[in-house]
């Protein structure tokens, strides 16, 4: 059965604070989950409080154990690749900052730039 064994003082406090003021939900819930398991709370436990799988709360468990608070974070996903490289994301925002209402202009000031 996996449970996360005595916290100490800070990495209870760092714990809480996450739970509390990150701005990324499954860290929230990360974190309340090792909180919740240092406490005593079973796989079973977690899993009905969290409506998650069992695995789930293992992996975020071990994350914990193996990587710390960084542990709490997902991993990086492929997706779509980016349509826009920094510097053209940084002229799109810019000319739309400028001319809010003129969507073409920025679309064509990119593809003069580039």
């Amino acid at each position: 059965m996996k449970t996360i064994g005595v916290l100490s003082d800070q990495a209870r406090q760092e714990l809480k604070t996450i739970m509390t003021k990150s701005p990324v939900f499954r860290q929230r819930q990360r974190a309340h989950a090792v909180l919740l398991s240092a406490k005593g709370y079973s796989l079973d436990d977690l899993a009905d409080i969290f409506d998650a799988d069992r695995d789930s709360i293992r992996s975020w468990l071990t994350g914990y154990e193996t990587s710390g608070i960084s542990g709490l974070s997902d991993d990086p996903k492929s997706g779509r690749p980016r349509l826009f490289s920094d510097d053209q994301a940084q002229i799109v925002i810019q000319t739309v900052t400028a001319h809010p209402q003129q969507i073409m202009q920025a679309q064509q000031a990119l593809k003069k730039r580039t």
